[in-house]
């Protein structure tokens, strides 16, 4: 796995990073989807 070898800071920043990135991606292309549909 990737997540061996690492800190639990760095797993924890690298999660955190993801939950953001994947709620601004629902924030921005959700919206379009919806207007679009």
């Amino acid at each position: 796995m990737l997540l061996l070898g690492m800190g639990s800071s760095e797993i924890w920043m690298i999660t955190g990073l993801g939950f953001q990135t994947t709620y601004v991606w629902f924030m921005r292309v959700l919206p379009k989807m919806a207007g679009l549909g």
